[in-house]
């Protein structure tokens, strides 16, 4: 029996059968979530329980950039907002970058952005971006 289907068994065994489900089973239990960042439309979503674990329910894991941006520390929004520029301009192949960002108890949670340009426009420029965010404020403080 192959590793992929003894897990595929247990989690059959607790009622996850799906790919899509077995993928959601394992962004909520874990400090790693996928996120996607339209460019045309500023909208960013977050796949997983990021925005519970920031305090941001009403948001229903859906934002924009500019509301992310707007709440990371301020000594590292302008570095983060470049590196994001940069993966957009093609300056950077891949974003990856760590930051402080304020949740809704105004505490400074410290997390890692990975990311790739995942589209282009015919023109060339960069239309989607995805990525993941990780939770580190243990391994920071």
């Amino acid at each position: 029996m192959s590793s992929r289907k003894s897990i595929t068994t247990i989690l059959d065994n607790v009622g996850i059968s799906s790919e899509d489900s077995i993928l959601h089973f394992a962004f909520e239990r874990s400090n790693e979530l996928v996120w996607s960042w339209d460019t045309k439309t500023d909208a960013l979503t977050v796949y997983g329980n990021t925005f519970s674990l920031l305090g941001f329910e009403d948001h229903t894991n859906s934002a924009t950039m500019s509301f992310w941006t707007s709440h990371i520390h301020p000594s590292e929004r302008e570095f983060t907002r470049q590196q994001f520029i940069d993966l957009l301009k093609g300056k950077i192949d891949k974003l990856d970058c760590s930051y402080r960002l304020k949740n809704t108890s105004d505490q400074w949670i410290w997390l890692k952005t990975t990311g790739t340009v995942a589209s282009y426009h015919e023109s060339g420029r960069a239309t989607s971006v995805i990525g993941f965010l990780l939770y580190i404020d243990e391994q920071k403080k």
